[in-house]
């Protein structure tokens, strides 16, 4: 599985059974680090899924917001071969 975009450590991560987007996202450099969390786009994240029965994969959108709030229903369990997009904060000015 992949992870791309604003993260600390983007790139390949081996698949395991049990791997959740958050437990995905704290490997990739977290979402602990409240710095770095403001310079992510907290309301919109991608999960790009292969779907065997449609031409076109399948996009799962997800609040990064509500995710850290601990709604379990944006923690979705990633299957092998997804890849996460985790997008800049476009109102975000570094100091």
């Amino acid at each position: 599985m992949y992870i791309y975009g604003k993260v600390k450590i983007p790139g390949e991560y081996s698949f395991e059974d049990s791997l959740y987007i958050i437990d995905l996202l704290r490997l990739a450099g977290g979402i602990d680090d409240e710095n770095f969390w403001q310079t992510v786009y907290k309301e919109h994240a991608e999960v790009i899924r292969r779907d065997p029965n449609s031409d076109y994969p399948k996009v799962i959108d997800i609040n990064l917001r509500a995710l850290k709030a601990g709604d379990e229903q944006q923690n979705i369990l990633l299957e092998n071969w997804d890849q996460v997009i985790i997008r800049e904060n476009p109102k975000y000015d570094p100091p």
